[in-house]
């Protein structure tokens, strides 16, 4: 699969995130991945960062999203997690009514198979 591109600029091969990733586990740096514009089915997949072909050990420490979602927010992984809420004030209530909504929104994405359109446009 060709990379995607954005404003006619070839973005960065798999094979060079990976080589990130590799090189911020082995110096003990936190990879977050900032899916604020590209995450939540904009590229065409879940998060741009599937297009990566990431195996097992090789996730992001943390993945941010908001923008067009109206749900914004942050995963990680459990021991980064921990460490985060622990550290800093970073987990924030839930607007419980953008959530809900933004659960609608999911399910007519997945039972139209809205994700293959974004694909084909990406």
């Amino acid at each position: 699969m060709e990379p995607m591109s954005s404003f006619g600029q070839e973005m960065a091969t798999p094979t060079f995130y990976k080589k990130v990733i590799k090189y911020a586990k082995s110096e003990g740096i936190a990879l977050i991945v900032d899916e604020t514009k590209t995450g939540l089915g904009s590229s065409g997949k879940n998060w741009a960062h599937e297009y990566w072909y990431l195996h097992e050990g090789q996730e992001p420490d943390f993945v941010t999203f908001g923008g067009k979602s109206s749900v914004a927010g942050f995963f990680a992984n459990n021991k980064e997690m921990v460490e985060a809420a622990d550290k800093a004030s970073m987990l924030q209530s839930v607007n419980k009514d953008s959530l809900l909504n933004y659960g609608k929104v999911w399910k007519t994405i997945e039972n139209e198979n809205l994700l293959h359109y974004g694909a084909d446009t990406a």
